[in-house]
Parts: structure tokens; C-alpha cells; sequence
């Protein structure tokens, strides 16, 4: 089994190569005011929202299947070497072919970059 992965919830792989996964960012929402003496002061509301991007390559059965994922809401599970990051991905995806010819749809491979909004982060068994 492959290092790098992504797969649905129910194991289903949803990836044929994963790569350049970046290290996890966070965002938050800032504000900074200017008080009257000059100084500055920020405020940060909530907990920062932890993510993560990569580049994944799939194919169009895959496409389908993360396109529909995407558009529910539903988590995905991103497996990197030993650990698995459970998350949402944060907006649509926008593919680009990348094989042309082929009447199986399992040939048939596209690349798209995605963002993983990280709910969950464990260590993979």
C-alpha cells in the first residue's frame, strides 16, 4: 500500500498519487485597533483553523467521487507516511486533465490542488 494517500471515511480509496503535501498552516481572524496612546493592540476571535495542501492525482471515477464528497460537506482522510489528518476540503476543486485517449474511465487521470480544513490529526496504524 502506497505512503500517500487520500481515502473516504468508509476506506475507499479516493487517490492515485498524492504529492508535495505542505506543512499544516493555521488562520485566524485578527483585529488590531490603535489605541490612544499610540500603542497597538490584537485581538485574535476563536481558535485558529488548522489546514493543509497538496497536490492529488486521480482518476475520473475518483474525481467523482471527491467532487460529491466536496459538495456535501463530508470528511475525507488524508494518510501521510504515519499519520492521518481527518478534514473537510474547502472549496471545489479545479481539475486538469492530464492523460487524453483513453475510453476506461480508470485511465483517464486528472490533477487538482486541494485544501484540507483539519478537523482530526492521529497517528496512522
Amino acid at each position: 500500500m502506497d505512503d500517500i494517500r487520500i481515502e473516504s471515511m468508509e476506506k475507499v480509496r479516493l487517490s492515485e498519487i498524492v504529492k508535495k503535501v505542505y506543512p499544516p498552516k493555521y488562520r485566524s481572524i485578527k483585529i488590531t485597533n490603535q489605541l490612544l496612546d499610540g500603542s497597538y493592540h490584537t485581538q485574535v476571535i476563536g481558535d485558529p483553523q488548522k489546514s493543509i495542501s497538496f497536490k492529488v492525482i486521480a482518476n475520473q471515477g475518483q474525481v467523482e467521487i471527491i467532487d460529491e464528497i466536496e459538495s456535501k460537506a463530508e470528511y475525507i482522510r488524508l494518510i501521510e507516511y504515519d499519520k492521518s489528518f481527518i478534514g473537510e476540503i474547502d472549496g471545489p476543486i479545479m481539475w486538469s486533465r492530464i492523460t487524453v485517449g483513453f475510453k476506461d474511465r480508470n485511465r483517464r487521470l486528472f490533477k487538482g490542488d486541494v485544501k484540507l480544513n483539519i478537523l482530526d490529526e492521529e497517528k496512522y496504524k
